[in-house]
């Protein structure tokens, strides 16, 4: 992602979604991610949600539809 506030933004985004445990997925996907590979710490992992998270925002905006969160959580236990 080239636009450095469009980042802080999407990632604020995955972090609001992981404090409010909502879905509670994301935080599932945190925990595993951290605990699978000992060189993704919080950051990364929330990164990697934040990822996920603009891919399925840009589908909503391309093809003009509602946030899909069957898409999402599966993309979530892809990473």
């Amino acid at each position: 992602m080239h636009n450095p506030k469009l980042k802080q933004t999407i990632i604020g985004i995955a972090e609001n979604q992981l404090n409010q445990n909502n879905p509670p997925e994301a935080r599932l996907t945190l925990n595993r991610l951290m605990s699978e590979n000992p060189d993704c710490d919080y950051d990364e992992a929330v990164r990697r949600i934040a990822v996920v998270l603009s891919e399925e925002m840009y589908e909503m905006m391309k093809n003009q539809r509602n946030f899909d969160l069957k898409r999402f959580i599966k993309k979530l236990n892809e990473l």
